[in-house]
C-alpha cells in the first residue's frame, strides 16, 4: 500500500510505500528509514523456496486440523518459516549506507528528521499496488 503522510515530528509531507507485493518485498532500514526494494526475481530461489513450504505448511494445517494428535503436539523450537525468510531477506539486501540494516520489521520514518510519528495525509490518496 502506498499512502501520502505527516511528520508530526517537522511537518515534512511524504510518501509511505507499506509491505511487498506480489512481485516484490519492501525493507526498510532500523536506524535511517531508507527504503530498500527487492524483487522476487532476484531472490528466485530463495522466495521460490518460502513460497513451496508456505503453501505445504497451509495444506497440512488444514489436513492436520482435524487430527487430535496435531492439536496435541508443541511448536518446533526455532525460527518460523517467516521469520526464517526474513532473515534471509535482510542478509540479501546487505547494510545501508547508514550503517543500518535493512529489515521487513523497522519502523516508518519520516525521510527529513527521521521521526515515527506521523499520520496519513487525508489530501492524499492510498493505493493498493496489487
Amino acid at each position: 500500500m502506498t499512502f501520502g503522510a505527516v511528520c508530526s515530528a517537522c511537518g515534512s509531507h511524504f510518501v509511505v510505500n507499506d509491505g511487498g507485493g506480489f512481485s516484490f518485498e519492501i525493507l526498510r532500514c532500523d536506524a535511517c528509514g531508507r527504503e530498500r526494494t527487492i524483487l522476487h526475481s532476484e531472490i528466485g530461489e530463495l522466495h521460490a523456496a518460502f513460497e513451496t513450504a508456505w503453501r505445504e505448511r497451509s495444506e497440512d494445517a488444514g489436513r492436520k486440523k482435524r487430527t487430535k494428535h496435531v492439536r496435541t503436539q508443541k511448536p518446533r523450537p526455532g525460527l518460523s518459516l517467516e521469520e526464517e525468510y526474513q532473515t534471509k531477506l535482510t542478509e540479501f539486501a546487505g547494510p545501508c549506507s547508514c550503517g543500518g540494516r535493512f529489515s521487513s520489521q523497522a519502523p516508518i520514518r519520516c525521510p527529513d528528521c527521521g521521526s515515527r510519528k506521523f499520520r496519513e495525509d487525508p489530501a492524499e490518496p492510498s493505493i493498493l499496488y496489487d
